[in-house]
C-alpha cells in the first residue's frame, strides 16, 4: 500500500473541510419540533387544555397555581402562548 499523501492540508484547511462536511451532512435544526404543529401561536383556554391533552379543571388549577403562564387581555379574555405550553410539556418530560 502506498503511504505517500495525495495532497497536504494545513490544520486550518483541514478544520474548515471537516466543518463544511459536517454542515452538509447535518439536517437543519429546528428550534422546537413541538412548535411545528398546526396550532396557532396564541391559544384560548379550551385550545390550550386540548393542546396539553388535559382536562379543563386540571388546566385551570395549573394556571391558578402559576405553573402555566397566562396573559390577561381583558376582564374576560385570557390567552396562552404555545411556546409556554411547550416549556411546560418539556418540564414534565424531565421529571
Amino acid at each position: 500500500m502506498n503511504k505517500n499523501p495525495l495532497f497536504t492540508l494545513s490544520v486550518n484547511e483541514f478544520s474548515e473541510l471537516v466543518r463544511e462536511l459536517l454542515k452538509a451532512q447535518q439536517p437543519p435544526i429546528t428550534a422546537n419540533p413541538i412548535a411545528e404543529s398546526s396550532q396557532p401561536e396564541r391559544l384560548n383556554f379550551e385550545q390550550a387544555a386540548k393542546y396539553l391533552k388535559i382536562s379543563k379543571p386540571t388546566f385551570s388549577s395549573l394556571r391558578k397555581d402559576g405553573v402555566i403562564q397566562s396573559y390577561q387581555l381583558s376582564k374576560k379574555r385570557v390567552i396562552f402562548l404555545r411556546e409556554d405550553l411547550d416549556k411546560y410539556i418539556k418540564s414534565k418530560k424531565l421529571l
